[in-house]
């Protein structure tokens, strides 16, 4: 695995196994925070969104996404629904979470898996 900016050409991502877009406490309505190449969503590869990450991709691909009230960052519980794909061997457990929107609706063809 290799850890990349945001900002790689989408070019040099074309042999990965599958892609992890992580957050932050960045919104997804600030116009300075970070944001990828729309292309990377059209890569062949499973992409799982976390906190930020997840956000900014329900965003570019057609879901809904609000700002909360309130920023949530401490931890908070990973309750695993699907695993399969990515998550295949993910359990439920305690993770850190950082970010100040939330997706109110999924993109089209979307499903939560975790």
């Amino acid at each position: 695995s290799r850890t990349r900016r945001c900002d790689v050409p989408v070019a040099e991502l074309n042999d990965a196994a599958a892609i992890v877009v992580s957050g932050g406490p960045q919104s997804c309505f600030d116009p300075d925070s970070m944001k990828v190449d729309p292309a990377l969503w059209q890569l062949p590869v499973p992409i799982l969104g976390i906190c930020y990450g997840c956000q900014m991709m329900c965003r570019d691909l057609g879901g809904k996404v609000e700002e909360a009230q309130v920023g949530e960052y401490g931890a908070a519980t990973l309750t695993v629904t699907d695993s399969s794909g990515l998550l295949k061997t993910a359990q439920n457990s305690t993770v850190w979470m950082s970010h100040r929107d939330k997706v109110t609706q999924l993109p089209p063809d979307f499903t939560t898996t975790a």
